[in-house]
């Protein structure tokens, strides 16, 4: 069993929600209503874990009292997204910037950053994390990028791309691959097993 604790996952992200269930988490899916902030490369890694915060409270507030008190209960969340210098790329708007964005990264290093959020109602407890992989695009022509687009939806994906929907796409990475997909499983892993002694002793996390 991958942990004892059940999960509300605060995402709508139908490749979180795999990643938990094939990694053998017991979980339920909340979707956040929380609005996402955007800033820049140099504070990415505080933008990707206020993002997940907002999520993970903003669900929290819409669970039952007997939700908070349940010992077994964490409520997880998480936001992912892309920097390559001094550009940060989030969901594209329409599929016209995630073309762009598409030519852009191709053939660039950059980087994947999810800030992940975990709180533990039952003793208040909260813990966090940012995981980063860098990841190489192969250069694509705009007919290549038209018809991965007809087979995968870019709008709703950081920069436009999913590793899991397309793998061919990624010429190399480097890191966590479940990281690019949207949650970094093995660190995840890591992570809770740390706060788990604590959160059911009711000690600091």
């Amino acid at each position: 069993m991958a942990s004892s604790f059940r999960f509300i996952l605060a995402s709508q992200s139908p490749r979180r929600r795999d990643l938990m269930r094939q990694n053998g988490y017991s979980f339920r899916t909340v979707v956040s209503d929380a609005e996402e902030v955007t800033g820049t490369a140099t504070d990415i890694r505080d933008v990707v874990l206020i993002n997940a915060w907002a999520k993970c409270n903003d669900v929290t507030s819409k669970l039952g009292q007997a939700d908070l008190s349940d010992p077994e209960i964490v409520v997880l969340a998480a936001d992912t997204m892309v920097v390559m210098d001094a550009r940060v790329y989030g969901k594209p708007r329409d599929l016209s910037e995630a073309a762009r964005f598409m030519r852009e990264l191709g053939g660039h290093p950059h980087q994947v950053l999810t800030g992940v959020a975990l709180f533990h109602p039952a003793t208040t407890q909260k813990h966090d994390f940012v995981s980063t992989t860098t990841v190489v695009l192969r250069t694509m022509t705009d007919d290549e990028i038209s018809d991965l687009f007809q087979r995968v939806d870019p709008l709703d994906k950081a920069a436009g791309y999913g590793y899991q929907d397309a793998p061919e796409i990624v010429a190399s990475l480097e890191g966590s691959q479940t990281n690019v997909m949207g949650l970094p499983m093995t660190q995840l892993r890591q992570e809770l097993s740390q706060c788990s002694k604590l959160w059911r002793l009711g000690g600091d996390g």
